[in-house]
């Protein structure tokens, strides 16, 4: 649930610039992804990290170089108008204090959707924006009341991204969502179709992380902090692949090329306040 209130938010230390917008990250595989791009590419993510989103915006850097691209995020599709206007904006520091009055960022549960790190990746695609690479950037985060079950904010939350790839027909549409959301295939003991499933398995590329170690800012029993991982990732360079088959619900994989860490909020909790 998203909270709201016109109360100031502790702020925490300013972000730094964002990259050169003329330069893009070397990454493995990203060249081939940019080229062979279908009409949705999904990068499925353990909320709450420093490295998914950097690499998210790794690939948004190379594929829109190549080709038109509209960005995905899991934020409250309510919230279009505040990231619009940032997108718009020099982002300057007082561009970045009012996109932070934002109801992204108000979150009773820091789930790692409200991240520093979610923070740094709407500076990189507002300078590429600026340059004129990314074309917009939206909210995907269905409106939902509760009173149906998890299948139907699937179905809204695919709705979305189908609506994106109407409007902008010669797009690229890059989709950084929740694993969850993210399997092209129910899953076994799964009790809903995700999000991507709903989709034309032609039409979508979707990533799955090689199982990393370290930590996420995520919500669990004890809590909202940053957690271990279970991992046993190999840590090999960065990269993003496409794969024969569609494999544990995926028909791709990426790795960071590291430990991941923890991503604290970008603003202090709705407690604090």
């Amino acid at each position: 649930m998203l909270a709201t209130s016109g109360a100031a938010r502790p702020l925490t230390p300013p972000v730094g610039r964002a990259d050169d917008p003329q330069v893009c990250a070397s990454l493995n595989g990203s060249e081939d992804l940019a080229e062979r791009a279908p009409r949705f590419v999904i990068v499925g993510e353990i909320h709450g990290t420093d490295q998914v989103p950097r690499l998210f915006g790794d690939v948004a850097c190379v594929v829109a170089k190549r080709r038109p691209v509209v960005i995905a995020l899991e934020f409250d599709e309510r919230t279009d108008v505040d990231v619009a206007q940032f997108l718009a904006s020099s982002g300057d520091d007082a561009a970045v204090e009012r996109l932070l009055r934002s109801d992204i960022w108000a979150r009773d549960l820091a789930d790692g959707r409200s991240s520093m790190a979610m923070l740094t990746l709407l500076r990189r695609l507002r300078d590429w924006r600026a340059a004129g690479r990314v074309i917009e950037v939206h909210g995907t985060q269905p409106r939902a009341s509760g009173r149906l079950d998890q299948h139907y904010y699937e179905l809204a939350m695919a709705d979305r991204w189908a609506s994106l790839a109407d409007t902008h027909p010669n797009s690229v549409v890059l989709i950084l969502v929740g694993s969850l959301h993210a399997h092209l295939v129910r899953q076994p003991g799964m009790m809903f179709a995700p999000a991507a499933s709903h989709l034309p398995a032609a039409d979508v590329l979707s990533l799955q992380s090689e199982p990393a170690t370290g930590s996420a800012w995520n919500c669990q029993q004890d809590g909202c902090g940053p957690h271990s991982l279970s991992g046993k990732g190999t840590h090999k360079s960065a990269y993003v692949r496409a794969l024969p088959t569609i494999t544990d619900g995926f028909n791709g994989v990426f790795s960071v090329g590291t430990s991941l860490t923890a991503s604290p909020p970008a603003i202090g909790p709705v407690s604090a306040r």
